[in-house]
């Protein structure tokens, strides 16, 4: 800014500037620095899991006389009033309830052995996950749940099973190409490397998030943070409070640490994001989007041509980006930190997943 001068009768002028320096600081990770790498236990209860799960993928519906435990019925809901009789003019809708979704299995229980005419007084919200749920199994909106009974007839018109696929050459043919697999034993050891292959990708998640963690942590940063204040007000393309600036200053603040932190990492290592290199990248992602549509990949001058066109849309092309730097972010990661691997049961993980 202007601190000596007149611009209507220029002569000497005197400037001051404010200059916000990058501070200087050491990345808190070496190979002494230890991470725990989890793993997901591919076990026999998990392959029997996922074997059970194509099996009823490739099943089909039968009727059948007498609800079991995963069974999907289909009924009435009638509603009842405060005698427990049908309520005239009341709420009366067919639906189908899913033994198997049902997280209260005192409630499941109550339909195991039930036949077609039978009947149960029955709470809609204890069959349903919240309100929307509730409001399409009784085939009304959400709006007229206020005050609704708990009260309601349900009665049996139609039971359907899941009759789980054979364990034969017709599902293997389903499942994979060209004869890949024609036997159980080929089945499960299959299923062990294909559970291996998509947990990889979660390990990997699960590690950079906690050195991400563990960097923001430990890292020791000062900031001028009067002068950022200053700028941030200046420099954004809306009029903005202190009031607002102090809001969301911590996590502007987290944001920039970690950008410093990033430029750091890949100054150091000297990481470089090429355009030949995002492109093969991208061409990677558009081909296991065909593969997990069971659909081939296409010929290696459409792939490219499609590749390119994404990196044409600016949101789509930083999310590339973003997508390959924490790929390359992983990998440093991997190679510069010491790492335990630490298997977990399937339930764990995703536990861990979910933090």
């Amino acid at each position: 800014y202007t601190v000596v001068g007149d611009f209507e009768n220029p002569s000497d002028f005197e400037f001051a500037f404010e200059i916000g320096l990058s501070p200087f600081f050491d990345l808190p990770i070496s190979s002494r620095t230890n991470f725990d790498y989890l793993v997901v236990k591919i076990d026999k209860a998990l392959i029997d899991k996922q074997v059970e799960d194509l099996r009823r993928r490739y099943g089909k519906l039968i009727s059948v006389s007498v609800v079991g435990e995963k069974d999907m019925v289909i009924g009435k809901f009638e509603e009842l009033n405060e005698s427990g009789v049908i309520k005239e003019n009341g709420i009366s809708h067919s639906s189908t309830i899913s033994l198997e979704f049902i997280d209260d299995k005192k409630i499941s229980q109550l339909f195991i052995g039930k036949k077609v005419n039978d009947c149960l007084e029955i709470d809609p919200s204890k069959v349903s996950k919240g309100d929307k749920d509730k409001a399409s199994l009784l085939g009304i909106s959400e709006s007229e749940l206020v005050g609704l009974t708990d009260r309601f007839k349900f009665t049996v018109t139609e039971i359907k099973k899941m009759e789980m696929a054979e364990l034969d050459t017709e599902l293997f043919n389903k499942l994979f190409a060209n004869g890949e697999v024609s036997s159980e034993e080929e089945l499960r050891n299959r299923v062990s490397s294909d559970l291996e292959k998509m947990f990889a990708g979660d390990s990997e998640r699960i590690l950079t998030r906690d050195v991400y963690n563990y960097l923001l942590k430990e890292t020791n940063m000062n900031f001028p943070k009067d002068f950022l204040r200053r700028w941030i007000k200046l420099s954004s393309e809306k009029p903005v409070t202190d009031e607002e600036i102090d809001t969301e200053f911590e996590a502007y603040l987290k944001s920039l640490k970690w950008q410093l932190i990033q430029t750091k990492i890949f100054k150091d290592s000297d990481t470089k994001l090429v355009y030949e290199e995002v492109l093969a990248f991208t061409k990677g992602l558009i081909i296991s989007n065909y593969a997990q549509y069971g659909l081939p990949a296409p010929e290696d001058a459409e792939l490219e041509a499609s590749a390119r066109e994404l990196l044409t849309k600016k949101d789509q092309a930083n999310s590339i980006y973003d997508q390959l730097a924490e790929e390359k972010l992983t990998q440093y990661f991997k190679t510069n930190a010491s790492l335990k691997m630490k298997p977990l049961s399937y339930d764990d993980f995703l536990a861990e997943m979910k933090k």
